[in-house]
């Protein structure tokens, strides 16, 4: 006996496909830590233009030792409260001091770690108005004349190696290095929101991995000094 799809199990079917190139582009280029190399076409669509963002700074296999360094100090920092220091507990001869200092010695680690790595940006999209869709030469030309209210969304990794993307307006940018120098962009929003991240790195050498249209982020970074300046004017 031969089974024969029904037009409902077809109709399905179609619906759990990509129902365009676009679509299928888009997940891959948002997807933190699946990509394994960007080609030079592969935020392009050759028929259809550009998508509704495009990448202009990757962190590139940084963004795996971060991740795998703040995962790292998370266990080391358990198994100091929950193993080590129970197991040498206070009969020694420095009495309560001895798992003390063991806890103190597993939280530090994690603490630098999580006071200098949130503000590192592992993924920036520039967003595009319809008109700069089309191709990269219109890209181009929104980025010589980037409007104040352009929008950036900035990629960075949450305490437990989680992706957190924040969407800044250009003008809320501000250079200001702090951190110990782990920060060096200062988003100010017209509104407060404590859960919202303010601190940010970039390199200011460019993008340190391969994006689609190299240039952009150096293009946003000069911009984002020159109204630093003029800002303290």
């Amino acid at each position: 006996m031969i089974f024969r799809p029904t037009p409902l199990l077809r109709a399905i079917r179609l619906q759990a496909k990509p129902t365009s190139l676009t679509s299928r582009i888009q997940c891959r280029n948002l997807n933190f830590w699946g990509r394994k190399g960007m080609k030079e076409n592969d935020a392009v669509i050759t028929a259809k233009g550009l998508g509704d963002k495009i990448l202009i700074y990757y962190a590139g296999q940084r963004i795996v030792f971060v991740a795998t360094l703040k995962l790292a100090t998370l266990f080391v920092a358990g198994f100091c409260t929950f193993i080590a220091a129970p197991s040498v507990g206070i009969e020694t001869e420095y009495g309560y001091w001895a798992p003390v200092g063991i806890i103190i010695a597993g939280i530090i680690p994690i603490a630098f770690m999580q006071y200098t790595s949130p503000p590192y940006v592992t993924h920036a999209y520039l967003h595009l108005p319809p008109w700069a869709r089309v191709s990269r030469e219109m890209v181009a030309r929104y980025v010589k004349k980037l409007p104040p209210s352009a929008e950036i969304s900035l990629g960075t990794i949450r305490t437990l190696g989680r992706p957190q993307l924040s969407k800044v307006i250009l003008s809320e940018l501000r250079y200001k290095p702090k951190r110990l120098g782990c920060s060096n962009w200062e988003w100010k929003p017209p509104f407060e929101d404590k859960k919202m991240y303010r601190d940010f790195f970039v390199d200011q050498r460019g993008s340190p991995a391969k994006v689609p249209m190299p240039g952009i982020m150096d293009e946003i970074m000069n911009l984002v000094r020159e109204q630093t300046v003029l800002e303290k004017k």
